[in-house]
């Protein structure tokens, strides 16, 4: 919920230049800092059997820096906690490098600032993510020069040894959580972004796209297996008049009332979609035309018994409707069956609206019309 705010935050603030995978980097920073305080706490515990008063204090204060960074992120200072958990963990592991010397191992965390700085900063944030990359390296190149290779507090050869294990082990330790959890929160934002193609942002219904791959599909296994397929093709009549007399605001909430209308009247196994601007198609696997046109007729009752205040008073609504379904042994593609259905619609809209219109071969007979 946290994460979902604050991209809530940066969306209303209007910030254009924020990353494309900002609930991932403030996941990394937040997870990065928890990271940093439970290292900071095993090190504390490391430190205190030898009594090193200065690396102790020096944790405890990174302890308090990576809470910070937590602090910063629920105030929405995103790129400011990104970038303070970056300098904090290289300012960490360089001063403890000089309190124990490079042989402690604690330098490779500055080796480590690398990857990090990649998970961070988005690619939208090349100059930041080179100068932290930078900052790394120049760091590392500081740690092994001279002034770092005595330990400044007494200690022994064997506690360095151990030292620089547990450094190893909790170093890795610690990048493996964090690449496995950003990895985790881009596989949900993937998913997200998915879902968001897939559907119709006004009605909630199926996207014109994800609508139209369905129904390749379904149409294929239908085809396939000599089973029966229908599509209705349905659209709301006089709709220009609404948005001219009420407004577009009006417009929208009658398209979301008629979907809810038309939802409720399908089956679980249809998919209902918005086809585009006030038409919506219905696919019917498993159903002949005659039953997909009564499936018809019970969405047209249902919208006609609608009545909405669209400000400029109470106002019925009515929607048209086109069937067509795959005859016995053709081999009809997906365009051919909406081509018919959009004929049958043109039919339903020209001989009076509200009404259903059943598609039939010019062979057959007249096209049948369901009142």
């Amino acid at each position: 919920m946290l994460l979902q705010r604050q991209v809530d935050w940066v969306r209303r603030s209007g910030t254009d230049a924020a990353p494309s995978n900002l609930v991932a980097n403030i996941e990394v920073a937040n997870l990065s800092a928890l990271v940093g305080m439970a290292g900071s706490l095993l090190l504390i515990a490391l430190l205190l059997p030898l009594g090193l008063i200065r690396p102790i204090a020096l944790n405890l204060c990174a302890l308090a820096g990576y809470a910070l960074t937590v602090w910063l992120n629920r105030r929405q200072h995103t790129r400011i906690s990104r970038m303070w958990t970056g300098g904090l963990f290289l300012a960490q592991a360089l001063s403890l490098t000089f309190l124990l010397s490079s042989s402690s191992g604690a330098n490779i965390y500055l080796l480590c600032g690398i990857p990090v700085a990649f998970l961070l900063f988005a690619p939208e944030e090349p100059l930041t993510r080179a100068g932290a990359i930078t900052l790394s390296v120049l760091a590392f190149a500081l740690s092994e020069t001279r002034g770092f290779h005595a330990p400044v507090e007494a200690i022994t050869a064997g506690w360095l040894e151990a030292f620089y294990f547990v450094t190893l082990v909790s170093l890795f330790v610690g990048v493996a959580v964090i690449v496995e959890r950003f990895g985790t929160v881009l596989n949900r934002l993937e998913a997200g972004q998915r879902a968001l193609a897939a559907t119709d942002e006004l009605t909630g219904l199926a996207s014109r796209r994800h609508l139209l791959a369905q129904a390749s599909s379904t149409l294929r296994v239908a085809l396939r297996y000599g089973r029966d397929f229908s599509v209705a093709l349905i659209d709301v009549d006089h709709f220009k008049a609404v948005n001219d007399e009420c407004g577009h605001l009006e417009g929208d909430r009658l398209l979301r009332e008629v979907t809810a209308c038309l939802d409720r009247n399908h089956r679980e196994a249809d998919l209902l979609g918005r086809y585009g601007g006030e038409e919506f198609v219905l696919l019917l696997p498993e159903t002949s035309p005659g039953a997909a046109c009564v499936v018809a007729e019970r969405s047209r009752r249902s919208v006609e018994s609608l009545r909405l205040d669209l400000g400029s008073g109470p106002r019925s609504v009515t929607v048209s409707l086109g069937v067509a379904g795959l005859r016995p042994g053709e081999t009809a593609d997906l365009d051919d069956l909406l081509k018919r259905a959009d004929e049958a619609l043109y039919r339903a809209k020209h001989t009076g609206r509200n009404r259903v219109h059943l598609w039939r071969a010019p062979d057959a007979e007249s096209p049948v019309r369901v009142a």
